[in-house]
């Protein structure tokens, strides 16, 4: 196990141990650029610290709470998180692919471009998040929440839900392919250039004039 202080990504990278970590409490470190895949974190908290392009791959995160962190380009594909908090982070452009993220908050983070793809998240909240064009295609979301996000242009081709909300979000000409949407209500959100298949259409609730808007999706024509 290794502890740190305010030292470069570099040598920390040439010092740790069976690629373990523990990190107390720190603030203001940067890890740009670190290449660490495995790697374990628990019990702490970074602030305002630098992880821009890193590569945790395959890492594990328990009772971990992020503050101000900048991860944009990082790649932490197929890590496992559990009571992780990402608050005012930014994950722009990070790998998440394949993930699995149990009990996880995402609050006032920027995710625009994230690549949530294959990730299986469970008892998740994204609030406040800005996630534009965020990949989430074959993603497994269970009893997860979005609430006052931006997911215009967001992907979430071939879901597979349940108990998944959005309340107040933009879903402008966000994609949901061979998503069944059956149960969801959407009546709070921007739907204006939804691009789904009709067959994934039925089921969902919509208001009166969301309807319209969809309309075309059938070839109805309402005058």
């Amino acid at each position: 196990m290794f502890f740190f202080k305010q030292k470069t990504a570099y040598e920390i990278s040439a010092c740790l141990v069976g690629s373990e970590m523990c990190i107390r409490d720190r603030e203001g470190v940067s890890l740009d650029a670190l290449e660490l895949p495995e790697a374990r974190f628990a019990d702490t908290a970074l602030r305002r610290c630098g992880l821009t392009g890193a590569h945790l791959e395959k890492g594990a995160f328990t009772r971990v709470r992020f503050e101000g962190v900048r991860f944009s380009g990082a790649s932490l594909a197929k890590s496992f998180f559990t009571d992780v908090s990402f608050v005012r982070c930014d994950l722009s452009n990070t790998d998440l692919h394949g993930c699995s993220m149990t009990r996880v908050l995402f609050e006032d983070c920027r995710l625009t471009g994230a690549d949530f793809g294959e990730a299986a998240l469970s008892d998740a909240l994204f609030t406040g998040c800005a996630c534009g064009y965020a990949q989430f295609s074959r993603a497994q979301l269970r009893d997860t929440r979005f609430e006052r996000c931006d997911c215009a242009g967001a992907a979430f081709h071939e879901l597979r839900w349940r108990a998944l909300t959005f309340e107040v979000c933009s879903l402008m000409a966000a994609e949901l392919f061979k998503t069944p949407l059956e149960g969801m209500d959407l009546t709070t959100c921007q739907i204006d250039g939804l691009i789904v298949d009709p067959p994934s259409l039925r089921g969902a609730v919509v208001t009166a004039v969301q309807a319209c808007g969809l309309a075309k999706l059938l070839g109805l024509i309402i005058r």
